[in-house]
């Protein structure tokens, strides 16, 4: 989460402080779970893998439908995952209107860099795990 949004939710919003720590704290659970808030937002997928999974409807709750979000709730789902939603889509307000710097952008990268380093690196051991399952003679010869 961008440092800026702090001050964004106090000045352009007009919230007072246990407010504006209380979204924090909903923006640092999403991302919890979520991943990168920022790095959603620069590859195009903000509104679908992370708004749109926060949605859950009065009809969902008569329904008793599952909790469709990574977060888990403890309580009442529909009201758990407004609040949560809610301030997903305040963040990514400030996102559009504080347009990125130079030096946010390249944390941005920096992270994104680092998140396919460790993607590749789980997927490189779960292939030495499991690798008869691909192929029964294959066999890792080298490192």
């Amino acid at each position: 989460m961008r440092t800026g949004f702090y001050e964004w939710l106090k000045q352009h919003k007009g919230y007072d402080e246990n407010t504006t720590t209380s979204r924090i704290s909903n923006v640092e659970t999403i991302e919890r779970y979520y991943g990168k808030l920022d790095s959603h937002f620069l590859n195009g997928t903000y509104q679908q893998e992370v708004v749109e999974t926060l949605e859950y409807s009065t009809q969902d709750e008569r329904k008793n439908r599952e909790n469709p979000s990574k977060i888990p709730i403890d309580g009442n789902i529909r009201n758990g995952l407004a609040t949560y939603k809610n301030a997903a889509k305040l963040y990514q307000n400030f996102l559009k209107e504080e347009p990125y710097n130079a030096s946010s952008e390249s944390e941005v990268v920096e992270e994104l860099i680092e998140q396919k380093i460790s993607l590749e690196r789980d997927m490189e051991k779960a292939l030495r795990r499991n690798i008869v399952s691909l192929e029964p003679n294959l066999r890792i010869v080298a490192r």
